[in-house]
């Protein structure tokens, strides 16, 4: 059965019409709130991207970019010794590792000791990963070469431990190599030589480093770890003049 409505209920709600005290009180709530995200947005402080340095000159040549920006590279051997082999590894390559452990010794012994071969380290990471491992070794060299090359030696020995990567680890290293260990923690939290790490990663990039280690012998580049018998063949071919 259908409900009828009466004539005199339909004029009560017409001229009831709507709450306009809730409507209005609903919109103040709006308005307020706009109003305080706007005061956030322009009180907030801006986020500045911080941009990455742009590498000025052309690199062609590897050695003579380490000779002419030594405050990136570490620099070893007589200074005068006719062949210069200039080292490009990353922190977490396992050949590099390798290349480390089994041929870089006995090179060392058998041409950097006896002046023959002046040997180059370039702190390098393949990617933002080892970056940091990278920025550690140069903090370490900033207290002499002798020690930025036994920390750039030990620091590969991390990448199959939990250090690997971590301040804890760079701080492990740092101690059994003998640092002034307040001063190399400073720098290493303080990120001091990461424009100098982008630099050489745009360096190695422009005269031709995919992979690592690469190591070029007088500017010739040796991709990959080819073994101790190949590296000391080159090093005897550029002595010879080839």
């Amino acid at each position: 059965m259908t409900r009828k409505v009466s004539r005199r209920t339909l004029e009560q709600q017409e001229k009831s019409g709507p709450n306009w005290m809730i409507i209005g009180g609903i919109a103040a709530v709006g308005i307020v709130a706009l109003l305080v995200l706007l005061a956030l947005t322009v009180t907030a402080e801006p986020t500045v991207a911080v941009p990455t340095p742009v590498l000025q000159e052309r690199v062609s040549a590897i050695t003579e970019y380490c000779e002419s920006n030594e405050d990136r590279c570490i620099i070893f051997g007589d200074a005068n010794a006719p062949v210069t082999l200039v080292e490009v590894s990353d922190y977490g390559c396992p050949h590099c590792y390798d290349f480390n452990n089994d041929s870089v010794p006995t090179l060392k012994q058998e041409f950097v000791e006896t002046g023959l071969v002046r040997w180059i380290i370039m702190p390098y990471a393949l990617s933002d990963q080892t970056h940091m491992g990278a920025v550690a070794t140069m903090c370490a060299a900033d207290q002499g070469a002798e020690l930025g090359l036994d920390f750039h030696e030990q620091l590969f020995g991390l990448q199959r431990t939990g250090g690997f990567n971590t301040m804890p680890g760079f701080v492990s290293v740092a101690r059994n190599v003998g640092l002034d260990m307040a001063p190399f923690e400073q720098c290493v939290e303080a990120e001091t030589h990461s424009d100098q790490v982008h630099l050489n990663r745009q360096a190695a990039r422009q005269a031709g480093v995919s992979s690592t280690p690469t190591v070029f012998v007088n500017n010739r580049a040796i991709s990959g770890n080819i073994g101790l018998e190949a590296y000391r063949q080159r090093i005897n071919d550029a002595l010879a003049g080839g």
